[in-house]
């Protein structure tokens, strides 16, 4: 019996619905809780350290040129004699304002120290903000949207398998960029509908879910170039998706087109952190 069919047990179906929501946020919490239990001791690796000498810059002298020998990267770009960090600037920016605010906290001791151990617990904090929310929010989103093609616990299990059982857990406690990637392919599968209308039937696409969907989906690409594989076959696939979203055949190609332009300018957003960073630096 569905709760919503019959108002009457309203008053019967709120404890479902309450315990639902606890378990809903205990699992969230859980999740967080997983992929910040711990962080790496040093930056002994090459990519983290890239992005932490960046904000360690832009935090102490406002610039994006960066002294690689602290944390002793290989992964930068030479240009007129200085060093600056070759990553793809999308997960440094989202995790710019944790980490200012964090070294803000510990003024005193980041203003002391001078070893890389000093902003161990200012890159945690980034880290924790930067990633794990968007993971944490990409695991729950993938798994509502599983739950259209399958119960609840299978989609459950599957979830958890990747999330937990993949690169995107230990890769959260430094900054690399998995997590935040993954979150944000996952969320866009959700916010686009991808491949529910097979389940639905035509539907009139949303516009503030594209223009959302399409921002998601650039800011995946302005994070890691790598990930513009998927990005470039996600939008492909929701463009020919609006084609058969209504029955018209004119109405088709006009509204799928349209949804492209939609998705296409809200990755344009994000996207545009590349050239900027790029102006910055040379």
């Amino acid at each position: 019996m569905h709760c919503y069919q019959k108002p009457s047990t309203t008053s019967a179906c709120a404890k479902p619905q309450s315990r639902h929501r606890l378990v809903t946020i205990v699992a969230l919490a859980w999740a967080f809780l997983l992929f910040t239990f711990t962080h790496q001791r040093k930056f002994d690796s090459a990519t983290p350290a890239s992005r932490l000498a960046l904000l360690v810059s832009i935090i102490r002298h406002g610039k994006c040129a960066i002294d690689p020998r602290p944390f002793d990267t290989p992964d930068k770009a030479v240009h007129n004699g200085k060093f600056y960090s070759d990553k793809a600037p999308g997960t440094t920016a989202l995790a710019l304002p944790f980490f200012s605010g964090a070294a803000l906290a510990m003024t005193p001791v980041v203003r002391e120290g001078q070893a890389p151990e000093a902003w161990l617990g200012a890159s945690w904090i980034a880290c924790a903000g930067a990633l794990a929310l968007p993971g944490v929010f990409g695991a729950w989103v993938l798994w509502l949207w599983m739950r259209t093609w399958m119960p609840g616990k299978w989609a459950l299990s599957t979830v958890c398998a990747l999330w937990f059982g993949s690169f995107p857990l230990p890769y959260a406690t430094l900054l690399f960029s998995h997590t935040l990637v993954i979150g944000c392919i996952s969320a866009a599968i959700w916010i686009l509908d991808i491949g529910i209308t097979s389940l639905k039937g035509p539907q009139k696409p949303s516009k503030r879910r594209d223009f959302a969907g399409g921002f998601v989906l650039g800011y995946a690409l302005a994070s890691e170039y790598t990930a513009g594989l998927v990005v470039i076959a996600l939008i492909v696939y929701a463009f020919l998706q609006g084609l058969g979203q209504l029955p018209h055949r004119r109405s088709r190609a006009k509204d799928a087109t349209l949804r492209l332009l939609r998705i296409l300018t809200g990755a344009a957003l994000p996207v545009l952190m590349i050239p900027l960073y790029s102006y910055l630096c040379f």
